[in-house]
């Protein structure tokens, strides 16, 4: 995912646009192309969410702990549906971003 990249590159304006463009493909498109794969509502709503986390962290360090909220809250929500867990790559992110915006 070119957003959990570029996030871990610093690169967050790339991160965000990469985020907001991977949200945007779904929103517009659907998840019909990738009906072929296994469990496709669980890869979905993982990459859906880790989406959300990543605009989440940025949105807190940037002073927006509203919006951070709020994201994580979609990304913890999508989660839930399909029984995804946080991915341990991005529980500290997470952590730190709950306890900043509370």
């Amino acid at each position: 995912m070119s957003a959990l990249l570029q996030r871990a590159q610093g690169r967050n304006a790339d991160a965000v646009t990469a985020a907001n463009e991977a949200l945007l493909i779904h929103e517009t498109n659907g998840a019909s192309r990738f009906r072929n794969r296994i469990d496709a509502d669980f890869e979905i709503a993982s990459v859906l969410a880790v989406c959300h986390t990543v605009l989440a962290v940025i949105a807190v360090e940037q002073g927006d702990p509203e919006a951070g909220a709020a994201r994580l809250a979609e990304a913890d929500r999508l989660r839930s549906e399909v029984g995804a867990p946080v991915p341990r790559f991005h529980l500290d992110d997470v952590e730190r971003t709950r306890a900043a915006s509370r």
